[in-house]
């Protein structure tokens, strides 16, 4: 069932992101990169990479810590989700589906350390935009999660 992901990333396209001045909210393209041509749920898929950060990363965070072993994680437009659970001592295992009843369209394994750290660059990046362009939105649960990652010496592996 699980084939092994050279490389899993999370991408958000800094040229589309756009702020909505009635909410504050930011839209654009963020969507998952699995090896070199997969994406999903699409490539340039539009969305709230604000929420889907702050998600993602406490879902991550819980998983570091071991108080989960496996999360879903939700996009806001649509049905589709990316499980996630640990696999071994350094895998991560990914399955991206259309809907939560459905099998997965992806699944794979991918070296965890190296996806954390890729998700830790892009989430920064994101939120170095988010200040220079003075978004006026809160990111204390973002920052807060994002440092208890950074904080793990080896992720997943926190106590």
């Amino acid at each position: 069932m699980y084939t092994q992901f050279s490389t899993a990333e999370i991408i958000i396209d800094a040229e589309s992101l756009q702020q909505d001045m009635l909410n504050s909210s930011v839209s654009g393209n963020i969507y998952w990169k699995l090896d070199e041509e997969l994406y999903f749920p699409e490539e340039h898929w539009y969305d709230y990479p604000s929420t889907l950060l702050t998600w993602w990363t406490e879902s991550l965070v819980q998983i570091a810590i071991r108080s989960i072993d496996k999360a879903n994680l939700f996009f806001m437009d649509g049905n589709q989700l990316v499980k996630i659970s640990i696999h071994g001592e350094d895998g991560l295992a990914i399955s991206c589906h259309e809907s939560k009843s459905r099998p997965p369209m992806f699944a794979g394994i991918v070296n965890r350390t190296k996806f954390i750290r890729c998700f830790i660059l892009t989430s920064t990046r994101y939120l170095d935009w988010c200040k220079a362009k003075n978004v006026n939105e809160d990111f204390t649960a973002i920052n807060i999660s994002l440092q208890s990652l950074k904080q793990c010496s080896v992720p997943f592996n926190c106590k």
